[in-house]
């Protein structure tokens, strides 16, 4: 915001700072306060750190820090990771930690891949959020990943069919 001029710069440094005041108090279980943050502020908080029903949800994955199950994980591993450039709700300079702790495991499999105008739900651009359509190259990714894996050609009959084969 403080970027298109529409607040000053200390403005965004003390919002900056309640957030971040804010996000330690939800982590450690104490009440979060809001006074003094700008209203779209309290509008983004609201749902994440606010809400009774998102809490326990939001608690169980904060306390999840993907680089470091990465870097558990067994040597050999095959990993997919996609990075939707319309993705508004993970940046990317968020990825680059996970995909190191992923190669200094020793992943395998098609990686990183970067898919041009899919949003966070793997949609194709102009798709509603309750589609249940993913973008064709999401389709295209899970398909690199899983390759090894198949026992056979795919068969289209079988497409949409929950079951796992024998």
């Amino acid at each position: 915001m403080a970027a298109q001029d529409s607040i000053t710069s200390a403005t965004a440094r003390r919002n900056g700072q309640a957030v971040r005041q804010a996000i330690a108090d939800f982590r450690t279980g104490r009440a979060v306060v809001t006074h003094g943050m700008l209203p779209a502020v309290v509008n983004l908080l609201t749902p994440i750190l606010l809400s009774q029903v998102n809490a326990v949800y939001v608690h169980s994955d904060d306390a999840i820090y993907p680089p470091g199950v990465a870097a558990r994980l067994p040597r050999g591993t095959r990993v997919l990771v996609t990075e939707g450039t319309a993705d508004q709700n993970v940046p990317p300079s968020t990825i680059t930690p996970l995909v190191r702790a992923l190669a200094a495991a020793g992943a395998t499999g098609p990686g990183l891949r970067l898919l041009s105008g899919v949003n966070h739900l793997l949609h194709p651009p102009g798709a509603a959020n309750d589609d249940q359509v993913l973008a064709a190259s999401v389709v295209t990714a899970l398909q690199s990943w899983a390759r090894p894996y198949a026992s056979g050609p795919y068969d289209e009959s079988h497409a949409g069919d929950s079951r796992i084969p024998p």
